[in-house]
């Protein structure tokens, strides 16, 4: 028998970003990986040149890019989710922003770490290099990226039968975290270093077609990596690579990510446009309830998935009385 390297899709998310979508795309095709790629460009409706640019690629690359147009701006989640809905045979799923870049290992170590890893992963992560908009590299590693303290795990190196050269060995597992999950620190990168099992993503993924998700998917318009780790993390396990496989751009056309300042003591962006704790309840919630859970053949799984149902049910209602409060405070200046 011949072993088969899985199938990987690389769902690419644009808007305005004519500048750098074809070096994304680029970044793709010189992967390492020897297992069938495939790329979908979601464009967002952009308005600038960008699906110029993108006829171009596909021109130039035939069968191995796909273009998806939005019909409006959808934002991040949503234009991820119609990707994920629009492919039927991949294995493995990467959402990568526009303007971001994959290092040439990147897909190569991350299949590598799911098929060795014993414990079956939802999505590994990776450190990354963050660069501006005139390609200096800031920094080598992400400031919320800390997987000491978790478990270290050995991986077995029976995939030298696909795989060679593989330069680590090793890398941090992270166990599922029930209702807590968002009361743990963000240890991963951002979401462009996820490389997701479909299955998981099946699971968790909100249909982008269903009218009843549209509130959600308008309060993920960014950050959707906030959504789909929690969200993966609250049922199944993740693994932590320590290494940097992707290049982050940080620039002031980013939804998020636009500031400038390198320090552990700042966050990416505005925490005032980040998704709410409450949105991605709702979000979670309402998902999990429309995912036919009798699929979950897992014993541990299908467990965890009931018990989030009835905490995050009792848990909604108390965020609405706290939040409530705190508007009060906030009017009379408590």
């Amino acid at each position: 028998m011949e072993l088969q390297l899985p199938k990987v899709a690389i769902i690419i998310t644009n808007y305005n970003k004519e500048k750098y979508i074809s070096e994304s795309v680029d970044s793709v095709l010189g992967q390492s990986y020897k297992g069938p790629i495939k790329i979908i460009i979601i464009d967002d409706h952009s308005t600038d040149k960008s699906l110029s640019v993108i006829n171009k690629i596909i021109a130039k690359h035939g069968d191995n890019v796909t273009l998806i147009k939005n019909r409006e701006n959808y934002g991040q989640l949503r234009s991820e989710a119609i990707g994920f809905y629009s492919i039927k045979d991949a294995d493995f799923i990467n959402f990568l922003d526009g303007d971001d870049i994959l290092l040439p290992n990147f897909i190569e170590y991350s299949i590598y770490a799911h098929l060795n890893s014993r414990k079956h992963l939802a999505f590994t992560t990776t450190d990354q290099i963050h660069f501006n908009e005139s390609n200096t590299a800031l920094t080598f590693h992400h400031n919320g990226f800390h997987p000491k303290n978790l478990e270290l795990a050995y991986l077995d190196n029976f995939s030298e039968i696909l795989f060679n050269d593989i330069a680590f060995n090793s890398l941090y597992i992270e166990h599922p975290a029930n209702a807590n999950t968002l009361n743990l620190p963000w240890r991963w990168g951002t979401g462009s270093t996820f490389m997701f099992r479909a299955s998981a993503l099946q699971l968790i993924m909100p249909d982008p077609f269903d009218d009843s998700n549209a509130q959600g998917f308008h309060a993920f318009r960014i950050c959707g990596d906030f959504y789909l780790g929690h969200a993966c993390r609250a049922l199944f396990f993740n693994g932590i690579i320590d290494l940097p496989l992707i290049a982050f751009r940080r620039s002031t056309s980013n939804n998020f990510s636009d500031n400038p300042v390198i320090s552990d003591n700042t966050f990416l962006g505005g925490m005032a446009k980040h998704p709410s704790v409450l949105s991605f309840n709702k979000l979670f919630l309402q998902t999990l309830k429309n995912k036919p859970h009798q699929n979950i053949f897992n014993h541990n799984v299908l467990m965890r998935y009931r018990t989030i149902l009835v905490l995050m049910q009792i848990k909604n209602p108390l965020n609405k009385i706290v939040n409530f409060f705190k508007k009060i405070m906030v009017i009379f200046k408590i």
